[in-house]
């Protein structure tokens, strides 16, 4: 049960480590004191919708530096020859330049502000670190938790970490669904990145959200644009 003052992510974690309840001794309390960090790394991995792929956020580092480097100085002096010619208020040449110039100083903000919300993260190779740390520690505590009954406990335990940690549904993440009879493609990103026509949607989605933190082979519904709710399959995480 969710208490008032628990968090509901620390309360997922919590249940993780149900079944070790009757093993009253410090061994227990430190194996969840050193597991539980770590699967709140995982589950803010998992949850957060605010990375970048590294190919988009390289991407986004060109055209600034195209822009800062060769758009603006180029637009300037275009500004500046325009100027040159007369009456601006009868010069199309140098409205048109005044009004690139807006935007290039616009689109040099917008890719700041990206940079400042979202980061460039690989998930599946930082989750898969953090698993490894995770099996690293359950076999060192494994040969505490001998005897028949601590050890039905500790593979409980066990079991319901390694599915934990198992490969999950997240931002960067490419999955295959099952929809309606048919088998689509998907990359999970940022809203920032969603690009429809080619395959990437947003994590903040319908279809995104209901998509995040599954597992191969969980089912979850989503509402489709038009209200309907949609059951869908996930059959691949790559």
């Amino acid at each position: 049960m969710i208490t008032k003052t628990q968090a509901p992510q620390e309360a997922k974690i919590d249940s993780v480590f149900l079944s070790l309840r009757p093993v009253k001794e410090k061994m227990a309390a430190d194996l969840k004191k050193e597991l539980k960090p770590l699967l709140m790394k995982m589950d803010d991995l998992t949850q957060n919708g605010l990375f970048l792929t590294h190919e988009y956020s390289k991407t986004l580092q060109n055209e600034y530096r195209n822009i800062i480097d060769v758009q603006i100085p180029t637009t300037k002096e275009e500004l500046k020859a325009a100027r040159e010619n007369g009456d601006l208020s009868e010069n199309a040449d140098y409205t048109f330049a005044r009004e690139k110039l807006g935007r290039l100083e616009g689109r040099v903000l917008d890719i700041d502000a990206i940079f400042k919300d979202h980061v460039a993260k690989d998930i599946a190779s930082e989750r898969k670190q953090i698993a490894d740390e995770v099996l690293k520690l359950l076999d060192k505590y494994q040969p505490h938790f001998k005897s028949k009954g601590k050890h039905n406990e500790f593979a409980a335990c066990q079991a319901e970490v390694s599915d934990f940690i198992a490969p999950a549904a997240c931002v960067t993440s490419r999955v295959k669904i099952l929809l309606k009879g048919v088998k689509v493609d998907y990359m999970l990103v940022t809203s920032v990145e969603t690009d429809t026509i080619n395959g990437k949607i947003s994590a903040s989605s319908s279809l995104g959200k209901a998509l995040l933190g599954k597992k191969v082979g969980e089912k979850t519904t989503y509402k489709n644009p038009k209200g309907e709710d949609i059951t869908i399959t996930l059959l691949e995480i790559n």
